[in-house]
């Protein structure tokens, strides 16, 4: 979240912690990756990530072998259509993984497999409310790496512009007048 410096004026204690914590703490049930200075406007970072984690966790979002696909972000990354297995754990056993795209194969959590493969609108929305929000704080000329995007790097809005986009295409008809959102014989999948 991002406060205004109105608003740590009327809260001088949260100020003063915010002061005695500079860059971050960790403590065993509490941490903080906030940054210790104000950007430009005078506003203040509250967040579990920093500026220097951000390249990091957008290369693999951004990653279309993992989570970036034509019609957004993937609640699970891609790979584990293929690496299911995700070792032994203790008091669970075996611990698998299902990527399973569109409607599951099995009936649990009523059929719908939308958080373990495709996309999923709420994780979509948190991704980039949270963007545009690192976007705010940090401005425009803060860039990264996205060459499933583009050739060129990006700002934080450039990216939420990219994804937006993307997930605008499962409302888009195809070739056939299909849209990727229904599934193919569902009575919403009518004829242009």
């Amino acid at each position: 979240e991002i406060v205004g410096p109105d608003i740590l004026e009327k809260v001088p204690r949260f100020k003063a912690l915010l002061e005695d914590h500079k860059g971050g703490m960790f403590d065993g049930h509490t941490i903080c990756a906030c940054p210790f200075h104000t950007n430009d406007h005078g506003e203040r970072l509250l967040s579990l990530v920093d500026h220097t984690m951000i390249p990091h966790i957008l290369r693999r979002l951004l990653d279309e072998s993992e989570f970036l696909s034509g019609h957004g972000i993937r609640s699970v990354s891609r790979i584990h259509a293929e690496q299911r297995e995700l070792g032994t754990l203790p008091g669970v056993g075996t611990a698998l993984i299902e990527y399973d795209p569109g409607e599951s194969s099995t009936t649990l959590f009523g059929g719908n497999s939308n958080w373990r493969g495709p996309v999923w609108m709420p994780i979509n929305y948190s991704i980039l409310q949270a963007l545009t929000k690192f976007h705010r704080y940090l401005g425009p000329n803060f860039k990264v790496h996205a060459p499933s995007i583009s050739d060129r790097e990006l700002n934080l809005r450039e990216i939420v512009n990219a994804i937006s986009d993307r997930l605008i295409n499962l409302f888009r008809r195809d070739e056939k007048g299909r849209m990727p959102v229904f599934p193919e014989h569902s009575p919403f999948q009518q004829d242009p």
